[in-house]
């Protein structure tokens, strides 16, 4: 019998099963768990406040006052101006001398 390769294949599966532990299962093998912040738990509930208030203005956008071709209209040039915009500062960055 080859001891030293037994040995090696025994601290193999030792330590394949050593790096499936975590320590959430070595807390709950004592009867623990993790407690979580007050901050994990405030910021958490902001940003699901955060995306509803953009669905709800997206949703405020679509039944707005204004008359559907009117809203689009005022969406597109919004879109457009912006567009011009980014490709104005496109341009410009493009036509400055490089430093040297």
């Amino acid at each position: 019998m080859n001891w030293n390769k037994q040995g090696t294949k025994a601290m193999g599966m030792l330590k394949d099963r050593i790096d499936d532990i975590d320590v959430d299962d070595l807390l709950q093998r004592i009867g623990l768990r993790r407690r979580s912040s007050g901050w994990a738990t405030f910021f958490g509930s902001l940003g699901v406040f955060a995306a509803g208030a953009l669905v709800g203005a997206g949703v405020g956008m679509l039944f707005a006052p204004k008359a559907g071709t009117e809203l689009r209209s005022d969406v597109a040039g919004k879109l457009r101006s912006g567009a011009e915009t980014l490709k104005d500062s496109a341009q410009s960055i493009n036509s400055r001398q490089p430093v040297v």
